[in-house]
């Protein structure tokens, strides 16, 4: 199965489902170049700050990104090199339209 073990199949598949939701997707994009708090986030998505938390732990849950905290603020960013490639790969496909 091309190099890839049984475990890394799984992993995969659990960030690809975790990716699939359009929001979760579009919080990796703003975090691939740089850490983001929670409020930034909503603002930039245009979401409800509750949205962007609850997406937020579902990614850490998973363990795509890790948050950590600055004062009384915590900031997010991407961890999982499988998510962050993954993110690199379809993203650009989308703005080209050829995500459709």
């Amino acid at each position: 199965m091309s190099g890839l073990s049984r475990d890394d199949v799984d992993r995969l598949a659990g960030i690809l489902r975790v990716l699939g939701h359009p929001d979760r997707l579009r919080i990796l994009a703003c975090l691939l170049n740089e850490g983001c708090f929670v409020k930034d986030l909503a603002s930039r998505l245009e979401l409800p700050q509750s949205t962007v938390s609850q997406h937020l732990r579902v990614m850490t849950d998973r363990g795509i990104l890790i948050s950590v905290r600055e004062g009384v603020k915590v900031c997010y960013y991407p961890e999982d090199s499988f998510a962050k490639d993954i993110a690199r790969l379809v993203l650009p496909l989308c703005a080209n339209g050829r995500g459709n």
